[in-house]
């Protein structure tokens, strides 16, 4: 598993023990903050980011150095203060396919860890998106599609999306232009599984209260839509049973509640 093929100065990650270490939110604030920061930062910019005190923060600054993921920048000129920079803008994660149960724990924590931020950042623009400037409304998109590709397609349209973000991905270090500010793009491949989809969706009888009208209890294993649901919003959950998915593709703009 990769976020993308190895490329020159990229840190490849295969040791549980790192791993481990990395699967922080904290951590990975500061990993992200660091990659993107040229000539570093300290503990106590790093707190900002890591809504940590400095003193946590250079706990963390220091664990992170340990396993070799960070090093010391040149002083700017305060000795008293330590400035820490990211060995390398990305790591590549890969324990590889004959990897013991260990590992494979510990790449699965920080795989979890990773769809956790990237959830809690989806659910965050939601909330906010209806009091965001106009332009930057209309510009957000979330989609999900589900392609029919062999192996070497899958391969072949990775790279070309990685080089389609590689010019934007140099702008946290150059000079951005005007208006330029940081957007989370989230993106991952992998071969598409049917039997983990959910189970049809089938409505319960509801009951009444004084909050309103709700679902019964639903057994276990079934999927019942509950008042937040909508057509758009389950077709996001589940394919329809017997649906051709081999081209499915679910989009969203925002809507802002």
């Amino acid at each position: 598993m990769s976020e993308a093929r190895p490329e020159p100065g990229r840190v490849t990650i295969s040791d549980p023990q790192v791993m481990r270490a990395l699967a922080h939110p904290a951590r990975m604030a500061i990993m992200e903050h660091l990659s993107a920061t040229e000539d570093g930062a300290t503990a106590t910019e790093c707190a900002e980011i890591a809504g940590l005190s400095p003193s946590a923060t250079s706990y963390h600054l220091r664990e992170l150095a340990k396993f070799g993921l960070i090093e010391e920048a040149p002083s700017r000129g305060d000795a008293r203060e330590r400035v820490w920079r990211a060995v390398s803008p990305s790591y590549y994660i890969d324990s590889g396919q004959d990897a013991d149960s260990e590992t494979r724990a510990a790449e699965l924590a920080l795989v979890d860890a990773h769809l956790a931020r990237d959830g809690q950042r989806a659910r965050d623009w939601i909330r906010r998106a209806a009091d965001e400037p106009r332009e930057w409304y209309e510009a957000a998109w979330f989609s999900d599609s589900v392609l029919l590709l062999t192996a070497e397609e899958l391969a072949g349209l990775n790279e070309q999306v990685q080089a389609l973000l590689e010019p934007y991905r140099k702008r946290l270090r150059a000079d951005p232009p005007a208006g330029a500010r940081k957007v989370a793009v989230q993106y991952r491949t992998a071969r598409y599984a049917p039997s983990a989809r959910r189970p049809p969706l089938r409505r319960r009888p509801r009951t009444r209260s004084v909050l309103g009208s709700w679902p019964l209890p639903s057994r276990p294993g079934e999927q019942v839509a509950t008042p937040g649901d909508t057509v758009g919003s389950w077709l996001s959950k589940s394919p329809a049973p017997g649906s051709d998915t081999s081209s499915s593709s679910t989009v969203c703009r925002s809507t802002g509640g």
